[in-house]
């Protein structure tokens, strides 16, 4: 484990990952054949946080699931990343699973079954991140467990001193409060609409910090309420599956901020990461190490100058 300055917590959703590849999506109402089966740990709470402790960052979950099989493959995921799960629950209800189907080029449709994910509460997840964060860490919340359980976890960060950071997926709109205590929003180009009705510009005006926009292939931009918008070039990639690659990115961006970094490399590391995931199949199993990121930093391909930064050594 790295000796990292901070620590990453993780509130969000954990799920199982049914996935079939076909050799095209089909439309509604259409069946395609042809396509193959497997089953992965999924959910973009836990993948967050795979994705961060790969890199070598103290990562901690906080987060819901059943008493099922789905469960075990779930938690044994965890355990081999070297997530501390302590504080996942074990609740009454099925652990969350995805349905997911790829095409050859690697798009995917997902369709989601919450179950436990449901069955986080605001006040104990409030309990759970005031003790285990203090000043500097980084605690990370998605939108796949309820808006009033985000909010609970950033006001016990932001109580103690921790930075935050909500990637608003599956988008909804959030009210102010919430949006003022994100000290980093992470949407794609869809979200950043949805949550705002002007777009990227109105949403950095409602948040609180900064917004990194993900915009696949073309990248990420990074603006920061008076000072001009950054654009980080994406990384070349060989697509084989983009299912968890938001996750990787977001998890990225939090293992770096946690190691030190400002955001603009933060952003750079975290685009070096969603490269690499999208190069394998599955979520979890596909998030790099430290190394491989180092290495693709290293490379410079997405065109900009620097090295592998914070990355370039082990702490």
């Amino acid at each position: 484990m790295s000796g990292s300055h901070h620590r990453v917590l993780v509130v969000g959703s954990v799920n199982v990952d049914q996935v079939i590849v076909v050799p095209r999506l089909p439309k509604p109402g259409e069946t395609v054949g042809g396509g193959s089966y497997s089953i992965h740990p999924g959910g973009k709470g836990a993948n967050q946080a795979v994705a961060a402790a790969r890199l070598g960052v103290p990562t901690m979950l906080v987060a819901a699931v059943g008493r099922d099989d789905h469960a075990r493959l779930a938690m044994q995921s965890l355990h081999d990343a070297g997530v501390d799960a302590a504080a996942v629950v074990h609740v009454d209800a099925p652990t969350g699973v995805a349905q997911i189907l790829v095409d050859h080029g690697g798009e995917n449709l997902i369709a989601i079954a919450p179950g436990a994910n449901q069955l986080l509460y605001p006040p104990d997840v409030a309990i759970r991140v005031a003790a285990r964060v203090g000043p500097g860490d980084v605690v990370v919340s998605n939108l796949e467990v309820s808006t009033e359980v985000v909010a609970a976890a950033f006001e016990a960060a932001r109580r103690v001193g921790a930075r935050t950071v909500l990637n608003p997926a599956p988008a909804v709109r959030l009210d102010a409060a919430i949006l003022a205590a994100c000290d980093v929003i992470v949407p794609n180009e869809h979200e950043s609409a949805l949550l705002a009705s002007g777009g990227t510009a109105a949403l950095l005006a409602e948040a609180g910090g900064a917004v990194v926009e993900t915009l696949g292939p073309r990248g990420a931009r990074m603006l920061r309420a008076g000072q001009p918008e950054v654009l980080q070039p994406a990384f070349p990639a060989h697509v084989v599956d983009t299912t968890g690659a938001g996750d990787a990115f977001v998890g990225g961006l939090a293992a770096t901020l946690a190691r030190g970094a400002g955001l603009v490399e933060a952003v750079r590391a975290a685009a070096a990461v969603g490269a690499l995931a999208v190069e394998a199949l599955g979520a979890q199993t596909s998030f790099p190490d430290a190394q491989e990121v180092r290495s693709r930093l290293d490379d410079g391909e997405d065109g900009t100058s620097g090295g592998a930064g914070v990355w370039g050594a082990s702490r």
